[in-house]
């Protein structure tokens, strides 16, 4: 419930500014917790190159990672 809570207001945020950087990160979480991988992916994605432009290497390396682990 919570989780699904938390893709709602994630996807909410990203309806009115698409580039938030934490409701990208965040929903991307959220869909991959729920076994939505393939709705993650392109989140997570997102979420690398968006790190990688602020220099969020902690961030990025995140994003890294999920996209390694999901097919």
């Amino acid at each position: 419930m919570i989780r699904r809570r938390r893709s709602q207001t994630s996807r909410n945020v990203l309806e009115h500014t698409p580039d938030h950087y934490g409701a990208t990160f965040q929903l991307a979480a959220a869909l991959e917790a729920a076994g939505r991988g393939d709705e993650a992916r392109p989140l997570w994605e997102k979420m690398l190159q968006m790190a990688e432009a602020s220099k969020d290497i902690e961030t990025a390396d995140k994003a890294r990672a999920r996209l390694h682990s999901t097919p």
